[in-house]
């Protein structure tokens, strides 16, 4: 039977340990789930003090001593870190609370004391997970800041729980953790790694199940206080890993399926640490979560030894400790949340120094740089040849040269080819991806029945020194490991190009069951193979072995791929053979910068690659900037170049967004709009009275430098419209655009260099340093204009993602209750509902609220236009799925919301608790919940409870009601009766014709710069107040009111007009003479760095080499 939770098991122990110690503190999970069993650690302090909290949430148990779990490992700790509570691959509660940190360390449910199914890694774990670090935010001893460390699961859990953006999470650092399931851990390639699965599943999960008797007798924690549950119980109470990653094959398998997120949902400050040895397990899950995570606040080391040991060095705990300081206590000396750190930084791998000797390896040199992967890095294809050499040049062979292997080797028999380098001369530093490009094919069976129809492919690149002798590296148990490691199963393939993880040196899969393909004997099959990144120094005489084999070899350790259940004979056991048509490739060779003139070396170089600004005051002292021939010419070419890719543009933000036609065609029309009266503003008279710049290209008042960090909503619309305002008012620009995962930020990157000369306008990719930015004005868009000055402090880098309770919409008894309705679910239902100024709370009177809702509901199910349906099948419509997953699961979890309507054009839910409001419970996607009001007061008050002014109001309501509500609920902006059509926000032309470094720009509703009036400045109940709006009240633009005229004819007609005559129309000349040619600097400009990369054909096998000769 199943135990009887007990509510005694809290103890806590003030006096025999150097810190506070509480045993078995109970967290009640949400919608009822169960319990949490957790220990908390806390400093020994005056009653009353509050402490950040270190969150860890995993399997091996919070009891277990880590010199029990392992003994051997436990001895090469640092003293500093023993303590009588340390655990496996956790900070230790000892350091960390002399430090002033608390720790809490929770049984995963289903695990040590924490009842439940138990199912690690899985979509409930991170749930439970949220749960219990928002418990841990809301305790009286906590600061209200958590943060997360941890060394391998207690890594790899921390990317799926922080992308469920848990209340009270600051900061994270995983260190040597995955952070993808099936790639980085269960299927390499598609291929299952069995034999670890079995080993850490038998060895450390299944022995510390919540109920499983003798825990006790061999001295591995204590038995469970509840009691232990029979075997059937236990197996009841139990998702084996073993069983399910056998059964399941595919990424769109459910098990795989439901352990998927998206990881550009993480924007937390984080700090992404891996291991070059890591070559088999969370390598490649540390650089995939640094490279594709959404936080403005991201930071990627890459380190080596062994697995366990260094997380507790003193160098590496410096590290962690600096970090955390920055993010959950301000202090921050090391500048981390001022961008003054490297974005990256690395250890390089040069010479011999053995492996598992952690004194050795502190020898290595450190490397940094501002992005990965690294931008002076150039690709370069390596060839193979007929006689298993490896050739930077191509060799001429015949078509059906070929290379043959047997099939289904194992590390007992090998069955390899390899091919070898030529000695190097000098030394080369290779860092980054790798990837192989591979002409395959089966071979048919003579005289069999059943044939073959899949190869799995091993690849392994080896290094050699000059007398031949293999160097080996650190691999995550001390054993010793290649450079790195691939793997590939032919039948799955296929890559997605669309996907904008898929570059030339990193092949994207999805495999999906859809992808599945299986071979035919005797075809010729063309692969790309992802090689996992790494880092090794070549010394003259050294050699490279590119390995190629039919199964794992040397180097696979604990991370065997030998299940008979996925390799079985009928399927894998053909012979293979290579195609030597073409080649293979690696990474080296020095990258020359480009630029779109010759340089003066004497002149200063504002950027001097992508992503790091050295001086930017060389700016100031040109004016040519201002020249009004100029910025036409400037306007011109951007306006032809947007055109003559407008097809490419709207179809990279259907691929990003999913929007609706609609949608993609009011975001393109509105940048161009934009375009079109910055162009305008441009008064060539003016200026020629004003600062005679027209014709004097040699003047040298000095000018702006604005540098833009663009919404991630609405992202094309967000970067045009800042970069012309910049550019209208004559100031050079500097765009931050991250590589991230949307396609709109690769086209821009294309498109804007080809646009803009580069002496006027550069992209960096990560934050540039404080003493930059102090030298730039900055419209950050996913907040405010800062002023110059210390503006690199007045950043905010936290979440773009505005809570749903800062847009507000308040629907009085003296409204329009219809067009209200309509207004509200239209705009709810624009770009998916990801507009952070669309109203996701509705405050309605309660005498009118059953009306509304019959009329929102209308709204939602026949939508006249915004409201593309959502494809199950789509991956672009993944994080509005993901909106209505969250839905799903706030709805369960939490009584106080009911259902009003739940589809694909929308949902709406109603708030019954006034508590959640102010709790600021948080729903994206096309939710509208609802909350019945009683009087115009009671929706002043709850619209001013949280203490910060809204984004916006949107009032609906008769003239002197409204009046009243955008008087005193305090709002940047008010709008009555009606919703601006742009939802991502307008700008007004003639704001920016002013000073070039004075004027303001805000995506989101315009804003009048009138200072805010409180409430409580005016009497409530002054007569005046209901005839005079306040001052910052937004009117309806022309576009608005087309939008209510094809509400209210159920046509687009109007629109479809309007947007027409805005594309089509060309931009007005520039009617100027000679001269307008003159270039902006003649003696500054921004230097971009462009990475090379090699396009190649065929099979070829290509490391990506670090720009520099290594020296």
């Amino acid at each position: 039977m199943p135990n009887k939770l007990r509510d005694d098991l809290h103890k806590v122990d003030t006096t025999s340990f150097d810190y506070i110690y509480e045993e078995n503190a109970t967290i009640p999970l949400k919608e009822g789930r169960g319990v949490v069993r957790c220990n908390v650690f806390r400093p020994k302090a005056p009653a009353g003090s509050q402490f950040p909290v270190l969150v860890t949430y995993g399997p091996y148990g919070k009891d277990v001593h880590y010199s029990v779990f392992h003994t051997a490992s436990f001895s090469e700790v640092p003293a500093e870190h023993h303590s009588p509570h340390s655990a496996w691959e956790t900070p230790d509660p000892g350091f960390w609370t002399r430090h002033e940190y608390a720790l809490v360390r929770a049984d995963e449910v289903g695990l040590g004391q924490s009842p439940g199914v138990l199912n690690t890694m899985s979509r409930d774990t991170s749930l439970a997970f949220k749960d219990v670090i928002e418990w841990a935010a809301s305790q009286s001893w906590s600061s209200g800041k958590v943060g997360l460390l941890g060394i391998s699961y207690y890594a790899g859990s921390q990317w799926r729980v922080a992308a469920r953006r848990p209340r009270g999470l600051a900061c994270m650092i995983p260190w040597e953790g995955m952070s993808d399931y099936y790639r980085d851990r269960c299927r390499h390639g598609g291929i299952l790694s069995n034999t670890f699965i079995d080993f850490w599943w038998n060895r450390q999960v299944i022995v510390n199940q919540y109920g499983r008797p003798g825990r006790a007798a061999r001295n591995y924690g204590v038995d469970t206080i509840e009691g232990n549950l029979e075997e059937s119980e236990l197996r009841a109470n139990c998702h084996d890993q073993n069983v399910d990653n056998v059964v399941n094959r595919f990424l769109d398998d459910d098990y795989y399926a439901s352990k998927d997120y998206n990881m550009s949902d993480i924007e937390v400050p984080m700090l992404s640490v891996g291991n070059w040895g890591g070559i088999l397990l969370h390598l490649r899950g540390n650089v995939e979560g640094f490279m594709n995570t959404g936080s403005q606040h991201r930071y990627l080391r890459l380190i080596t030894g062994r697995h366990d040991l260094p997380f507790y060095t003193k160098e590496c705990v410096d590290l962690q400790l600096s970090f955390l300081d920055a993010f959950l206590k301000g202090k921050d000396p090391q500048g981390w949340s001022r961008g003054e750190q490297p974005t990256v930084g690395y250890k390089v791998r040069v010479g011999d120094v053995g492996y598992n000797d952690t004194a050795a390896e502190a020898a290595y040199p450190s490397r940094s740089a501002e992005e990965w992967p690294i931008p002076e890095t150039k690709y370069t294809k390596y060839y193979l040849t007929p006689t298993q050499g490896l050739s930077e040049t191509r060799v001429a062979q015949n078509d059906e040269s070929k290379i043959s292997y047997k099939a289904l080797g194992d590390l007992k028999n090998q069955q390899l080819i390899q091919f070898h380098s030529e000695p190097f001369t000098e030394h080369v530093e290779f860092t980054g991806h790798v990837v192989a490009h591979l002409n395959v094919s089966v071979t048919a069976q003579e005289n069999q029945a059943s044939q073959p129809s899949d190869i799995d492919l091993f690849l392994t690149v080896r290094h050699l020194d000059a007398t031949g002798k293999e160097i080996y590296y650190t691999g995550t148990v001390g054993d010793p490991v290649p450079i790195s490691k691939g793997w590939l199963r032919v039948s799955l393939r296929a890559v997605n190009e669309k996907d904008p993880r898929h570059q030339p040196w990193h092949p994207h899969r999805e495999y999906l069951s859809t992808d599945h393909s299986p071979l035919v004997p005797g075809e010729i099959y063309p692969v790309d193979v992802e090689i996992w990144p790494t880092n090794v120094v070549m010394s003259p005489g050294d050699k490279l072995v590119f390995e190629v084999s039919s199964g794992d070899t040397q180097g696979a350790g604990l991370f065997e791929h030998n299940s008979k259940e996925d390799r079985d004979e009928k399927s894998f056991g053909g012979p293979g053979f290579f195609i030597l048509r073409y080649s293979i490739l690696l990474p080296p060779s020095s990258t020359p910068q480009k630029t779109s003139r010759q340089q003066s070396p004497t002149q200063p170089n504002p950027v001097q690659r992508i992503g790091q600004i050295s001086d930017v005051s060389g700016l100031s002292h040109e004016a040519r900037p201002q020249s009004i021939r100029l910025r036409q010419n400037l306007f011109h070419s951007l306006h032809s170049a947007l055109k003559s890719s407008e097809q490419s543009i709207r179809d990279t933000i259907a691929e990003d967004t999913n929007h609706g036609d609609w949608d993609i065609n009011l975001e393109y029309t509105l940048a161009i709009a934009e375009l079109r009266a910055h162009y305008d503003s441009l008064d060539l008279e003016e200026d020629r009275k004003s600062n005679k710049l027209v014709d004097n290209p040699q003047a040298t008042t000095g000018v702006g430098i604005v540098y833009i960090i663009p919404s991630k909503q609405n992202l094309f619309y967000s970067v045009i419209s800042a970069l012309t305002a910049a550019l209208a008012t004559g100031n050079c620009v500097i765009l931050e655009l991250p590589t991230t995962l949307t396609r709109v930020s690769g086209i821009l990157r294309t498109i804007l260099p080809q646009a803009l000369d580069a002496d006027v306008f550069a992209i960096v990719s990560t934050r540039v340093s404080k003493e930059s930015l102090s030298k730039c004005r900055i419209l950050d868009q996913t907040r405010d204009v800062s002023d110059a000055g210390d503006v690199a402090d007045k950043v905010d880098h936290k979440s773009t993602q505005v809570p749903f309770t800062k847009v507000v919409a308040v629907v009085d008894r003296s409204a329009n209750i219809s067009d209200a309705a309509s207004i509200i679910g239209a705009s709810r239902a624009a770009f998916n509902g990801q507009s952070d100024y669309s109203p996701g709370l509705v405050l309605v009177n309660e005498f009118v609220a059953d009306d509304f809702l019959f009329h929102l509901s209308q709204a939602i199910i026949s939508p006249i236009h915004g409201g593309k349906a959502i494809s199950k099948s789509s991956r672009q419509s993944k994080g509005v799925r993901d909106g209505l997953n969250q839905l799903q699961s706030e709805l369960e979890r939490n009584d106080n919301l009911k259902v009003i309507l739940s589809g694909e054009n929308g949902s709406i839910v109603e708030i019954r608790d006034r508590t959640q409001i102010t709790a600021g419970c948080q729903l994206d996607g096309r939710v509208i919940t609802i909350y019945r009001i009683t009087s115009l007061d009671d929706a002043i008050d709850l619209c001013n409870g949280a203490q910060t002014p809204l984004e916006a109001s949107y009032v609906f309501a008769a003239t002197t009601e409204g009046n009243y509500l955008s008087r005193f609920i305090d709002a940047r902006i008010s709008f009555v009766n009606h919703i601006p059509c742009e939802l991502m926000g307008t700008s007004i032309a003639s704001t920016y014709k002013t000073n070039p470094l004075t004027y303001k720009l805000k995506v989101g509703p315009f804003a009048a710069e009138h200072p805010t009036i409180a409430p409580g400045v005016f009497p409530r109940y002054n007569p005046a107040l209901f005839r005079s709006p306040r001052p910052r009240l937004g009117h309806a633009s022309q576009l608005t009111l087309l939008c209510q005229r094809s509400k209210a004819s159920r046509s687009t007609k109007e629109l479809d007009s309007w947007s027409r005559s805005i594309l089509q129309e060309a931009l007005p000349p520039t009617k100027q003479g000679s001269g307008a040619d003159v270039g902006f600097f003649d003696q500054a400009f921004i230097l971009v760095g462009i990475t090379v990369i090699s396009v190649i054909a065929g099979g070829t096998f290509t490391m990506y080499r670090y720009a520099k000769r290594w020296h």
